[in-house]
């Protein structure tokens, strides 16, 4: 029987490499105010998940932890019902700001790494 920790895949074939989920999101909504569903068929123009999705309840997840942070703010859809529309807060743009440089230097620092492999 094979145990649930011998079918995640090794780090070194990406299994334990973050998703960027967050600078994704901060990204989509930097261009436009939209709907959690919107949201997530939108990531999917995204490399990072053309070939693997994210988990949907995992982006809702994340959708509120970035809420209660400060960085989306929720607000009624004007056509009532229960879609909600996320937008980026100002907190939020600072933090897209942030992811850049932060992936920027990260991008740097794996093209040096990958010549010295």
């Amino acid at each position: 029987m094979i145990k649930r920790d011998e079918k995640k895949k090794c780090a070194c074939e990406g299994g334990t490499l973050t998703r960027f989920i967050q600078p994704v999101i901060l990204s989509i909504l930097s261009k436009e105010s939209m709907t959690g569903y919107k949201l997530i068929q939108d990531m999917l123009n995204y490399s990072i998940f053309e070939n693997d999705p994210p988990d949907q309840a995992g982006v809702y997840r994340y959708i509120k932890i970035m809420i209660n942070r400060g960085y989306i703010e929720q607000v009624p859809s004007k056509t009532g019902g229960e879609n909600n529309i996320l937008s980026l807060t100002p907190a939020g743009i600072k933090c897209l700001n942030n992811w850049r440089k932060t992936l920027d230097h990260y991008y740097n620092d794996l093209a040096l790494l990958l010549k010295q492999l």
